[in-house]
């Protein structure tokens, strides 16, 4: 059965199938700006966006899960977009059509991907323990509600965190915030920061790890070095997991485009020219931090989604309407600021960076500032 979007009634008024998968950041300005007065338009995305940078702040308690999310559906209505709740299972680029998990398929003039990232599992057995991912975030909403119910029951619970980057900090502090909520601390619950034998945020300058690992102590994290690293949850010592009730995986994001049947530069994500189309593939394009940038690595953060959105509306249209292409230009520095919870955050630009509440006040208005701007 075939689905085209806002099928034949396109053709005949001689408007272009634009096909947008995924509601990542880029996708979110495209469904606002696109000109669908020019283009019929469909977004195929199975469910809400959730916000990344609220993930933590959800997972403490200080957000209500509906204050973490955008739904596009009301945009799409508003602006005559349609919107497939289904996932895409294989990209058939000959043919120009993409086949969803209900055996429907949609055809298109230009796609657009935002294929998303993911936490690989890990290879060995987690049987004894509950394992959770920072990825997807709806997997944070049910460890919330998992460890209330736990700590309603005075539970003593032990959580080992694995990754001690900006995700696992967050995520580790999130938990002792959660904690305190609910009158447990450091003698009900455990929690232990697993890093690779670099300490907590590799990278980052000296002083301000300095500062993030005083943070943690404060807050009873204990940290521990893994003396088998491969930043993968593979070789988590024994002796952890033997202890642990929870394992909550922060090991670093990974591309999520294996099962699209598109050629993908190993665990760089999809290969994509400075103009962000996938790279043999006129027709397709992709962004966010599921794809390898003209052979760069990208940080994979937000902020390039965001900054990707305008480039990649722009030539979106300039394909269909053969115009020239525009180059997206990584910035030199981002701005990037970690949930401490507690009242307290750090900031980091370059080089330069900051601790304390102005940080995570700065940060709340900002992330308030994206979901309300993209909920209109």
């Amino acid at each position: 059965m075939s689905v085209p979007p806002q099928g034949s009634s396109t053709r005949q008024n001689s408007r272009s199938n634009v096909v947008l998968v995924g509601a990542g950041h880029s996708h979110l300005h495209l469904i606002k700006h696109l000109d669908t007065r020019k283009y019929a338009a469909t977004l195929i995305d199975p469910g809400a966006f959730w916000y990344s940078g609220s993930a933590s702040a959800m997972l403490a308690g200080d957000l209500k899960a509906r204050d973490a999310r955008i739904d596009p559906a009301r945009t799409c209505r508003q602006r005559g977009i349609l919107l497939i709740r289904r996932k895409v299972i294989r990209v058939d680029t000959r043919h120009r059509r993409l086949m969803l998990d209900d055996a429907t398929e949609v055809s298109y003039d230009v796609l657009s991907l935002t294929p998303g990232s993911r936490i690989p599992p890990p290879r060995h057995d987690l049987a004894d323990v509950e394992s959770w991912a920072v990825k997807p975030i709806s997997r944070l909403l049910a460890l919330r509600a998992r460890l209330r119910r736990q700590l309603r029951e005075q539970r003593h619970i032990r959580i080992l965190v694995v990754g001690a980057g900006a995700s696992g900090i967050e995520i580790a502090c999130a938990l002792r915030q959660l904690g305190m909520r609910h009158g447990a601390g450091p003698e009900r619950l455990d929690i232990v920061l697993l890093h690779n034998g670099a300490g907590p945020l590799p990278g980052a300058p000296p002083g301000c790890r300095r500062w993030i690992g005083k943070s943690l102590q404060r807050r009873d994290i204990q940290l521990v070095a893994n003396p088998r690293p491969d930043d993968t949850a593979d070789d988590i010592p024994s002796s952890l997991l033997a202890t642990a009730d929870h394992v909550i995986l922060a090991t670093g994001l990974r591309p999520a485009t294996d099962a699209l049947g598109l050629a993908a530069a190993g665990s760089c994500g999809l290969p994509v020219d400075r103009q962000l189309r996938v790279l043999g593939l006129s027709d397709v394009l992709a962004a966010g931090d599921g794809i390898d940038f003209d052979g760069r690595k990208l940080a994979r953060i937000g902020v390039h989604g965001v900054r990707q959105g305008p480039v990649l509306l722009h030539n979106l249209q300039a394909t269909l309407e053969g115009q020239p292409l525009r180059d997206y230009q990584p910035p030199k520095r981002a701005l990037s600021i970690i949930n401490l919870s507690a009242d307290e955050g750090v900031a980091l630009y370059g080089r330069s960076w900051w601790g304390g509440k102005a940080a995570l006040v700065w940060k709340r208005w900002l992330d308030r500032r994206f979901i309300e701007l993209h909920r209109d």
